[in-house]
């Protein structure tokens, strides 16, 4: 799942502000059986609910990383996509929602951090099988 992030800068006085995609969202494999959900969680876990099957140990299952460098120092404000916003799609058509965008940040170097994201995403009885793939904005606000 692709990402397009905004990183919103502070005044002048502030130094420089950056933000660069380490790895992408994914959901990783799985059947759709009756239906239900597949999350990952901001830690990179993978898990399900309802009769979603999950395969291949979640070898492509992964949350985003970023990471930010900016002042030592400076707050910030993290904004996630809203619920029923981002829908994942096939070539054929079909869709399924991302819901419950999830981030954590931790710190790397007292200029340096990485946010990982991740989300839950909404599987439909009998969903279309291909490969799905979607777009989803976060911004990162220093103050």
């Amino acid at each position: 799942m692709a990402c397009a992030a905004l990183l919103a800068l502070p005044a002048p006085e502030a130094s420089a502000q950056n933000i660069v995609r380490t790895a992408g969202l994914s959901f990783g494999s799985f059947l759709a059986g009756n239906g239900g959900n597949v999350q990952i969680g901001s830690n990179g876990s993978w898990s399900k609910g309802g009769s979603v099957i999950l395969m291949g140990q979640g070898a492509n299952a992964a949350a985003a990383q970023f990471i930010i460098t900016g002042s030592a120092g400076a707050g910030y404000t993290i904004t996630l996509p809203a619920d029923h916003v981002v829908l994942l799609s096939n070539q054929d058509g079909h869709s399924m929602p991302v819901n419950g965008f999830i981030s954590s940040m931790s710190t790397l170097s007292p200029t340096l951090k990485e946010l990982r994201v991740g989300a839950s995403l909404s599987v439909g009885a009998n969903q279309a099988a291909g490969s799905y793939s979607g777009h989803y904005n976060i911004s990162v606000e220093y103050q």
